[in-house]
């Protein structure tokens, strides 16, 4: 029996497998952003070069151990790279490499199928920032999306809850009148 292949989700024959496999192009792009942290520091990454201590002050919960597994294991995808600046004392800044900023539409992507997933899972009308990380499979770390928190800016929810979101405090209700309730654990 000839198997049939839904030209939008596997257009060629590399994403033809009955297994996972590394060559897989869902496999690597789930590969690229997947683990705890790493779409953190991606979406910091987006900014522009920023140097360690710049990420750690801008994820202040990642440890230092983490935050340099996370840039190791960038690096050897070749989705970040590693630049020292000339001068005194020396630094080294991370920026993201051509291949890292093509994931950006990905992470943006991502963050509204955990919105519509977290919808689906029976809050109505209520995103859950940890719900919508975990059903993505990420730990919490999705629903830090800029656009996201421009939105919501935007929609009277204020600067600060903004931030307060940002960093997965609280959970945000959907509808005409966005309404903050606080109690959402923070993450490790």
């Amino acid at each position: 029996m000839s198997r049939r292949w839904d030209p939008e989700l596997v257009p060629d024959g590399t994403g033809r497998t009955d297994r996972p496999d590394p060559d897989c192009p869902v496999e690597r792009a789930l590969l690229a952003v997947g683990g705890r942290w790493t779409t953190l520091v991606l979406r910091e990454l987006m900014h522009g070069p920023l140097s360690f201590s710049a990420l750690r002050a801008a994820l202040p919960r990642i440890s230092d151990k983490v935050l340099d597994e996370r840039l190791r294991g960038l690096r050897a995808q070749g989705l970040v790279e590693r630049r020292a600046v000339s001068g005194f004392p020396s630094r080294v800044t991370y920026l993201l490499s051509p291949a890292g900023q093509q994931l950006r539409p990905l992470l943006i992507e991502l963050y509204r199928t955990g919105v519509r997933l977290s919808a689906a899972a029976g809050s109505p009308g209520m995103l859950g920032v940890d719900g919508v990380g975990e059903a993505l499979g990420a730990g919490g770390d999705a629903h830090h999306d800029v656009e996201a928190l421009a939105r919501l800016d935007g929609a009277g929810v204020g600067e600060e809850a903004a931030q307060r979101l940002h960093f997965g405090q609280m959970a945000v209700e959907g509808g005409d009148d966005l309404g903050v309730q606080g109690g959402s654990p923070g993450m490790t």
